[in-house]
């Protein structure tokens, strides 16, 4: 009876040595699979183009014309370091990738933007206003995009849902893993 007992409990222990053994083996693979992947996982970039024209009709002369074009790139998605993935293997073997990620944002941080051209008839010309004041074509320029990112902003945060969750699904399907997968 001693020796059954004894032969059960290196058992369990083997198991569970094999068990832990496995879910670390998986777990750095998987850590070094998202390390590669990090610029990928959970963002999406949007791109936004605008368009400051300014007019100014002269009596005498030429009137004035400015154009300035710029694109801008918003990126969403979230902070890897928030986020927390695990691998587990359950009592009844079942291997499972457990992520919880925090909700994507537009990550200002992140947001960029390049002049594409300006056109003006005279060079030495910059738009002004009515008083005279000369224009903040740079400020004008991001309020334009500021309305576009407010109108699009739910969808693409939408979207980066979608495909951060694309991205763990197909991560653990290579692995042969269970997803259980929450973002806030």
């Amino acid at each position: 009876m001693k020796k059954i007992f004894l032969a059960l409990i290196i058992l369990v222990v083997t198991v569970s040595c094999n068990k832990g053994g496995e879910e670390k083996k998986l777990q750095n693979l998987i850590n070094e699979k998202i390390s590669k992947d990090l610029n990928a996982i959970g963002t999406m970039s949007a791109k936004y183009e605008a368009v400051f024209a300014h007019y100014e009709h002269k009596t005498i002369g030429f009137d004035e014309l400015f154009i300035q074009k710029a694109l801008y790139s918003v990126i969403y998605g979230f902070d890897i370091a928030d986020a927390k993935i695990n691998v587990k293997i359950g009592d009844d073997g079942a291997k499972i990738l457990i992520v919880k990620l925090p909700a994507p944002h537009e990550i200002k941080e992140a947001r960029n933007r390049r002049t594409l051209g300006i056109d003006k008839r005279f060079e030495n010309y910059y738009p002004t206003d009515d008083n005279g004041k000369k224009i903040n074509v740079s400020k004008a320029l991001d309020r334009i995009i500021q309305k576009q990112v407010d109108k699009h902003q739910k969808q693409h945060i939408k979207q980066a849902r979608k495909m951060t969750k694309q991205y763990f699904q197909a991560l653990a399907d290579s692995y042969g893993l269970k997803l259980k997968y929450t973002m806030q």
